[in-house]
């Protein structure tokens, strides 16, 4: 619908009123029939993953913005949606997130390729990692980590950069190990390596700094101290913290 402007040189000019439509389906939703909408609001209650638009015209955009409790994921080329429906994302290892009630991004449509593709992104609020005891181990023995004892292990894109906020803490180590390992999220692998401050207490010991990195090629955090290994202990008293910006796939 538009509408008709009469300027001050006599010429009438036409304008587009902007429209939007709202969505809150969950679950994976293929082909999204959007009504040529400008914007997208999203009111879905938990995860939605978005796997393609329906095809535009040369220059369209479109805004999708998170409005409900639930989080938003933008599928990078899935093929459960027609070819000319796809989307290009700047991370192409997994899904980029929105998070709920905060997240928003723009897709312009390019012809000559036939794909949406992602040209603003703002993820929103940190989004925490999913617990799972399997994501925590050691270069040796055991690194014994509860879901209680994640203070916060959480992440944020930024075009291909993602920056994590750790502090995991009350952890058990078995043996000595050098290196204790969290893993990424699923689909995300460091680009290159990198290397930032960590606060550490190893066995209830006084604060310290050590070492958090991760390494090119890989799909895990690493904790290190200075110059000796982990110790083990079993008293519920060693402690990570930080933050690392990564390049990731």
């Amino acid at each position: 619908m538009g509408f008709q402007v009469l300027t001050t040189t006599g010429q009438i000019k036409s304008f587009q009123v902007p429209t939007e439509v709202t969505i809150s389906t969950t679950g994976n939703i293929d082909d999204l029939d959007f009504s040529n909408a400008d914007l997208i609001r999203m009111t879905n209650s938990s995860l939605t993953t978005i796997r393609g638009l329906k095809a535009g015209y040369a220059g369209q955009r479109v805004a999708i913005v998170s409005l409900g409790a639930g989080q938003v994921d933008l599928a990078h080329q899935n093929t459960n949606s027609s070819a000319a429906n796809r989307c290009i994302n700047t991370v192409t290892g997994l899904s980029t997130p929105l998070a709920a009630g905060t997240g928003r991004a723009v897709y312009q449509y390019d012809a000559t390729t036939l794909r949406w593709r992602l040209i603003h992104h703002q993820q929103g609020s940190p989004i925490a990692v999913t617990y799972s005891a399997g994501d925590y181990t050691a270069s040796t023995g055991t690194w014994t980590v509860d879901s209680g004892d994640v203070a916060t292990y959480q992440f944020v894109i930024e075009n291909n950069i993602v920056t994590f906020l750790v502090q995991i803490q009350d952890t058990d180590v078995s043996v000595t190990p050098a290196t204790l390992w969290a893993a990424m999220p699923a689909g995300m692998t460091a680009v290159k390596t990198v290397r930032a401050f960590l606060l550490y207490q190893d066995a209830g010991g006084a604060n310290t700094g050590g070492l958090f990195s991760v390494i090119a090629a890989d799909t895990k955090l690493s904790f290190n101290k200075l110059g000796s290994n982990w110790s083990a202990t079993t008293g519920d008293n060693t402690l990570v913290a930080g933050q690392l910006r990564v390049q990731i796939t």
